[in-house]
């Protein structure tokens, strides 16, 4: 009969000598979050979208276009669509950490959120600029390859349709399911263990700060 203590974790896989996943959804956050603002994260998302699946369809089409000066009959279309990947997923990620950068510094000079939790969202939206990037990137390379024989102009514009769709639709689902909070819930978290100044005021009393004019002696 196998003893407790030699079963696996429930977390880890089939292998008892791997060491357990961490469980993310165990996250004490006290740093509050900004309002929310719909119309705003509309017009960022459609800039985003926009320019990830003009960097994928421009990687395509300069990619179809060497394989025509030098006759690189062996590049095939995945090769095209990692290379649109990767780079769409760098620049859009820039482009979603400045815009992330701005917002939250915003939010942070009305008062409405701290240094840790604007560092939560920082790395959330990079993660999902990402992330959406190379959506961006592998949808925007295959719609080039496959419509190269209707002209570069065509095939440009079809490819960032394609790639602005595939970006948003990537940032939707991260939205929807909850993983871009989870992210930005998880680092906010991690920094309020490490520095409690990072905490509102009121709240690091809460926690344990000693009150301005305490006397423990007194009656």
């Amino acid at each position: 009969m196998t003893s407790i203590a030699a079963m696996p974790p429930t977390n880890a896989w089939y292998n008892p000598g791997w060491p357990a996943l961490p469980d993310l959804t165990d996250i004490n956050v006290n740093s509050p979050q900004a309002p929310e603002n719909p119309t705003l994260d509309k017009v960022q998302l459609t800039i985003t979208a926009l320019y990830s699946g003009r960097v994928a369809s421009h990687t395509g089409l300069n990619s179809l276009e060497q394989r025509e000066n030098v006759r690189l009959q062996h590049l095939h279309s995945s090769g095209m669509m990692t290379s649109a990947a990767i780079n769409a997923a760098g620049k859009t990620a820039l482009l979603s950490g400045g815009f992330s950068i701005l917002r939250n510094m915003v939010s942070m000079a009305q008062g409405e959120i701290n240094v840790a939790r604007a560092t939560g969202n920082v790395t959330a939206d990079i993660a999902s600029g990402t992330l959406g990037g190379l959506a961006a990137g592998a949808a925007g390379g295959m719609v080039v390859q496959g419509t190269s024989n209707a002209g570069r102009a065509l095939a440009g514009g079809l490819g960032t349709v394609v790639g602005a769709v595939a970006f948003a639709g990537a940032a939707y689902l991260l939205d929807v399911t909850g993983i871009k909070g989870l992210i930005s819930d998880k680092i906010t978290s991690i920094l309020e263990g490490v520095d409690d100044s990072a905490l509102p005021f009121d709240i690091a009393q809460q926690q344990g700060s000693i009150p301005p004019g305490y006397n423990p002696y007194s009656n």
